[in-house]
Formats: C-alpha cells, structure tokens, sequence
C-alpha cells in the first residue's frame, strides 16, 4: 500500500486531506498548465531559458521575482530549509529537470496531488514543470482539497511587475493551443458602459488579463490597421491604410486614447462568442464600433503581439512605417517567403535598417534578419546575420525570446532600436554614423530643422489624407440627417 504520507508535503496535503486520496492515475502532464497554477508557465520559461542558453537577466528576474510572491517578498518554501534563497531554488529546479530527464517521472519518489476532480495542481510545481518540459506522463492522485489559486490577479496583487505579467499571459496563450482564447477590445466610445460590459465578460468567460491601453492617434490608427488588415475597407501601405481613418474616429471619439483590453479563455464554440458580441452591440449602441473580439487563437496571438509587448506598444504610437514605401514591398516579400519555407515567424527577427524603416526613421531595400537555427537560405535580397553576433553581448536566442529586447510589427519581430545603434556603433562604416545620428534624434525626439521637416511634411499629408475621408464621411452624414443624400446622388450622377 502507497505510504501517501511520504510522498506528499504535509504543508501543502494536511493529514486530514490524507483520507480523502483516490484515482491515482497517469497523465499528460501539458494538462497541467491551466490558468490557476499561471506560475507553471513562469517555470517554463525560466527552464526553456536555462536549457537552450539564452538566461539573461530578464529571465532571472522575471523567476526570482514571482518565488518572492509566494513569501511575502522573500524566497524561501515552508518545510524545507534548504530552499531559502534564490540559487538553492534553481539548484533543486535543475536537479529535478536533470533527474526527470535521465529517470523519467519517478511515482516511487512523488507523486502530483492536484484538486478532486481538476487539473489544478496543490503541490509540485517545479517536478511538473520538469515533466512538461521533457513531454513525459506524470502520475496524479485527487485530493479532497480546495484549489490554491495562483493566477493573474494573485501576481498582480503580489505586485509582480507588468512588463511579467504581459509575457507570462503572452505565453500562456501561446502553450494552450488546445484551447480556445479571445482578446476583447472595448474601444473608448463605449466607456460609458464598461461597468456593466465587464460584468458581461466575466461572466460568460475566464478573463485571463485585463490591461488599460493608452494610443495617440498615430497608435490607434497603426494598430487597427494591422488587426483589420485582411479587411478590403481598410486599404493598404500604399495608401497609409486611408480606411483606417473612418474607423479610428468612430471608436476613438473626442480623441479619446485609452480603450481596455482583455484576453478571456472560453470552451464555448465561434457562434457562442459571435452572439455574445452581437448582443452587446445591441444592448449598448454603436454598433461594430463599440468593441472587437478575435475569432480565432491567432488572432488574439496578434494582439497579444502588439499589447502585451511594451516595445510594441511603444512601436505603435511612434513610428510611421508606411513612410517607407521600398522596405514595406521588400518586407510583403519577406513574408512570404518564410511561409513558403514553412519558417515559423517567432524564430525570426529583423535587424539593421529594417528596423529604421519599420519605425519611418528611414527607408531601404535591404532586410537584414536572424534565425534561430542555420541559414533558412531564402530565395531573394535577404541577409542572414547571425554572424554579426557572434560576440555580441546578446545572443541570437536572447534577442529573439526575451521581450524586452524586440517588438513586433506584421507579425514580425523586429530587434529595439537601441541594439541596432549598439551594433551600428561597433561597426561604425559612414552609413552608420549617419544612421546612429538619426536614431539618436529619434530616440531623443530632438530633431534637426531638416528632419523636423521632412516628418512634418509627411504628417501633414497624412493629416490631409485622413481629413478628407472625414470631410466626406461628416458631409454624407449631414445629407443623410436633412434626407435629401439620395437626390443630391441623383444630381450628380452617382447610384
């Protein structure tokens, strides 16, 4: 007979939770990471860093910092005083991976409780972690014993830091895809009814992370345009994506800049989700421009992409790629390319002068990239550049996994700025110097007479652009309220 007592933690399984044990079983252990135990995804991280080599000091504090929230700011794990610091705690960690990966998951050694009747594990994080990790089975055991939440709100109420709480959801989404994910954005026209729309939210779905997001209209007007982008409304990169321009105004009113996003997990099916959006469009007015909500897991990947990334975000209110008319054909190709050799997007990122561009600093022919594994060897003018950092102090890996050092634009990761003018500097040939002095009135938003201009100038065509779609749109809308839009078509000729 199991001594259970020797197998489970007496402060995570009290005795008198002991007599309640039954259905020990073999399980997948993927079907352990759920949104109760998100810390499970931390440790993924973390052990995916350490295993690959691309630790950096991000990873390190993103792990350190939530075993803090689990003690009152302290590292240390009631029951065992060994494990009373940040390096014991990685010790065991690798310890366990190592064991695990040799041995297997080890039912004389321990077992997993998790909650009677779910997936949510009561003990165990770090052993389960090793499992998914390493794709093995872990044995499980129910016990008769509340479920310890350990979810997006207990790490926000812990105060772990946003720029974690973004990747970590950001992840989530990513390790789930056997589940269904939503993100819902509410745009600013209908703050109004927020209160009662959460409420809504709530409770037809699991709300996995709720973020306030701010957007100048320039944000605004980049970011509809990648979401709407296979919409034929919206136009294109030639035309600064002008159909845009109608869409902002309608859910941005009074230049409104602040719209809240959520990302839910639902196990209800696309109708479900389609009449529940129908539904609030009706009951609190504006129709299509009251609120979005994603069809499908990669659609919401894209806004996790764009809203979950600070870079991004960042990207987005301060950038004009549309500006650069040779690298947005150059960049359409690129894409396909890698699709067509079945790359996956995430192991690529753009450096150089495609990041220039993608930010309006300036245009180029050349795209530059790095892969996560040999040359892809694409057809066309592209530049495979892991060598240049062979000795760089970031590697390949560091720059394409940690989110502090990319953002994304089309899907695409693209390296900060501040690594291209890192590179630029070490190389220092006369296009870089040019380079480095225009990325630094970029960065410093000091522009010379002649680059101030030259922005304006775009601006304002660009501003004229999008003024007179709304000219047209607000004298329609006058027309139509005096009901005399049809004869005026009649006098000019128009159906």
């Amino acid at each position: 007979m199991t001594n259970y007592r020797e197998l489970l933690d007496s402060t995570m399984v009290p005795d008198e939770a002991l007599n309640t044990i039954n259905n020990e079983r073999w399980i997948d252990s993927s079907k352990l990471i759920c949104y109760e135990r998100i810390d499970i995804v931390v440790k993924l991280i973390y052990l995916e860093s350490v295993v690959k080599g691309f630790k950096s000091i991000f990873f390190d504090d993103l792990y350190r910092e939530h075993l803090e929230c689990f003690s009152n700011g302290n590292i240390s794990e009631p029951g065992n005083d060994r494990k009373n610091d940040f390096f014991s705690f990685e010790e065991s960690f690798l310890e366990t991976y190592e064991s695990i990966k040799v041995s297997g998951f080890d039912e004389i050694k321990s077992l997993v409780p998790v909650s009677n009747g779910t997936t949510i594990i009561l003990d165990g994080a770090h052993r389960t972690t090793c499992a998914i990790y390493l794709r093995e089975k872990v044995k499980v055991i129910d016990v008769n014993s509340p479920p310890k939440k350990f979810d997006v709100g207990y790490f926000i109420r812990e105060g772990l830091p946003g720029i974690y709480i973004d990747h970590i959801c950001k992840k989530y989404i990513e390790m789930r895809e056997d589940k269904s994910f939503h993100a819902i954005c509410i745009w600013p026209v209908g703050f109004n009814f927020l209160k009662s729309i959460d409420k809504e939210i709530n409770e037809n779905f699991e709300v996995i992370r709720k973020k306030r997001i701010s957007l100048n209209n320039n944000g605004a007007h980049n970011f509809l345009s990648q979401i709407y982008s296979h919409d034929d409304w919206v136009g294109n990169y030639e035309n600064d994506y002008q159909g845009v321009s109608t869409k902002r105004e309608a859910c941005f009113k009074r230049n409104k800049s602040e719209f809240m996003l959520y990302f839910v997990e639902s196990d209800k099916d696309l109708k479900y989700v389609t009449d529940f959006k129908n539904n609030l469009r009706s009951k609190f007015g504006f129709g299509k421009h009251l609120l979005h909500i994603t069809d499908n897991n990669q659609e919401s990947k894209q806004i996790a992409e764009l809203l979950l990334n600070e870079n991004s975000i960042s990207m987005l209110n301060n950038s004009y790629p549309t500006k650069s008319k040779r690298f947005q054909e150059k960049l359409h190709l690129f894409i396909e390319q890698i699709e067509m050799s079945n790359i996956r997007r995430d192991q690529v990122c753009i450096i150089g002068g495609g990041v220039l561009a993608a930010l309006g600093i300036r245009d180029t022919q050349d795209i530059d990239y790095i892969y996560s594994g040999d040359d892809p060897c694409l057809n066309g003018d592209f530049d495979f550049k892991n060598k240049d950092f062979s000795n760089y102090k970031f590697s390949v890996d560091q720059i394409l996994n940690s989110p502090d050092k990319h953002f994304y634009y089309l899907g695409l990761k693209f390296c900060s700025l501040e690594i291209v003018r890192e590179l630029k500097t070490d190389r220092s040939e006369p296009k870089d110097i040019d380079d480095i002095k225009a990325i630094d009135i970029y960065l410093s938003n000091e522009k010379s007479l002649l680059d101030y201009f030259n922005l304006k100038i775009f601006l304002l065509k660009r501003v004229v652009r999008r003024g007179m779609i709304s000219i047209r749109i607000g004298v329609g809308n006058v027309l139509r309220f005096l009901g005399i839009i049809d004869e005026i078509k009649k006098v000019l000729g128009m159906k």
